[in-house]
């Protein structure tokens, strides 16, 4: 977290020296050679500017498209079908792609990935396995919420 933020805020100074010895530490690693430091974010505002100024190179990975979301529940879908936990049935991918369009809408690959499994957690509370497949579909349209 950024120091100026634990400044501000109610923050212990132990997560600021845990910061400074983030940064400490991360000197030191230029010493070293052959040495590759991968780090994620999903909050990229939160990052300590002089973290980022330590970085050789930045770059965002946008969110998944459509086609690319298609995908994600397709596979998601059809190793519940594979699984026996959702009754068999063919796919109508023109019916996936226009329920992922109108109900994933800003959704992360993540999230979307979770998706079909979490409509089938709901459905379970109420039905069998194999689950009918109209009603795992009632709750995949709900999205990745």
């Amino acid at each position: 977290m950024a120091r100026s933020n634990l400044l501000k805020s109610a923050e212990p100074s132990d997560s600021i020296r845990a910061t400074n010895t983030l940064l400490t530490q991360l000197d030191q690693l230029k010493q070293l050679q052959n040495i590759v430091l991968l780090v994620t974010t999903n909050m990229l505002e939160s990052v300590d500017p002089a973290f980022l100024d330590r970085v050789d190179l930045t770059f965002e990975l946008a969110s998944p498209g459509s086609r690319a979301k298609y995908e994600i529940v397709r596979i998601g879908i059809q190793e519940l079908l594979t699984k026996g936990l959702v009754e068999e049935t063919a796919i109508d991918p023109y019916y996936l792609m226009s329920l992922i369009e109108a109900n994933f809408h800003g959704t992360s690959g993540r999230s979307t990935r979770k998706a079909p499994f979490l409509a089938l957690s709901r459905c379970l509370r109420r039905y069998p396995v194999p689950v009918p497949f109209e009603e795992y579909l009632k709750e995949l349209e709900k999205g990745a919420g």
